[in-house]
């Protein structure tokens, strides 16, 4: 998984997946080890990180409330977003319902 700083960064093209979180934020820890294994299985998916507390420009563009916050992007736009702990289970078969 890659860090992201900027927006500019993302890709745009293809599907894409960032994990908005901060150090703080206990949900956030608990489910990083769940987001890096669906990583590294679906390799057609292009996975991000986006620490909040180092990059809070980057989670004011996305309009980011609530952590931990998961948005899947495709070709640039978002289509949906999963927000906290609760909504970021079956995140594994959430993705899988847009790879093609």
């Amino acid at each position: 998984m890659q860090t992201l700083t900027n927006i500019n960064e993302i890709p745009q093209n293809g599907l894409v997946i960032i994990d908005f979180w901060a150090e703080w934020c206990v949900a956030c820890k608990r489910l990083e080890p769940q987001i890096e294994a669906i990583a590294s299985e679906l390799g057609s998916v292009a996975f991000f990180k986006a620490d909040c507390d180092a990059q809070p420009q980057l989670c004011s563009d996305f309009n980011i409330r609530n952590l931990p916050t998961i948005i899947l992007l495709k070709d640039g736009v978002e289509l949906e977003r999963k927000i906290g702990s609760e909504q970021c289970r079956n995140l594994k078969q959430w993705i899988e319902t847009f790879v093609e």
